[in-house]
């Protein structure tokens, strides 16, 4: 019977003691990712896209202001006046203004989707040369896990190493 109760022992303690013995790190990559290089230049570009395209909206918006301004104007014309637009011609300057604005919400909507798909595309290249270095870095030391300290809520530094330091330098960051 003691046997017995000792293996039991044995086995039920063996898994919390390999537990126990794992390495564990962070990493602040938010703070590695704005001091390497290629950020600035996808920064850069990123920033010129965007700027493209609020200058495209804003002319959009110019030509849709001047639309409005033309068309409330002659609303405001006297029946009979020289100038005041038929019926016919006020629904086609009321088209023109829907179609207009319907053009802006569509070019808002794909100017969105484009600009967070070119945010992924330029720093996919940024955060997979962290993550590699990450991955050398674990698989030298002996680390089990490795967070970042971005993306969860607490981590006792006492118990985990900050390997910031070692990807910064593994990247030539200084």
């Amino acid at each position: 019977m003691r046997r017995i109760s000792f293996f039991i022992l044995v086995f039920c303690f063996f898994p919390l003691a390999n537990v126990f013995s794992q390495k564990f790190a962070y990493l602040d990559s938010e703070a590695i990712v704005k001091l390497m290089p290629e950020t600035q230049l996808a920064e850069a570009k990123f920033e010129g896209e965007v700027k493209g395209m609020e200058t495209q909206l804003e002319e959009m918006q110019v030509e849709y202001n001047n639309l409005y301004k033309t068309y409330m104007e002659n609303t405001e014309l006297e029946e009979g006046a020289t100038g005041k637009w038929s019926k016919a011609i006020k629904q086609v300057k009321e088209a023109e203004i829907m179609q207009l604005q319907e053009r802006m919400t569509s070019f808002q909507t794909t100017a969105q989707q484009t600009i967070q798909e070119m945010q992924m595309e330029l720093y996919k290249p940024i955060y997979e040369k962290i993550d590699a270095a990450v991955a050398t870095i674990a698989k030298e030391r002996g680390y089990v896990c490795v967070f970042d300290i971005n993306t969860i809520l607490y981590i006792n530094p006492e118990k985990c190493d900050d390997i910031s330091a070692d990807i910064k330098t593994s990247l030539g960051i200084k």
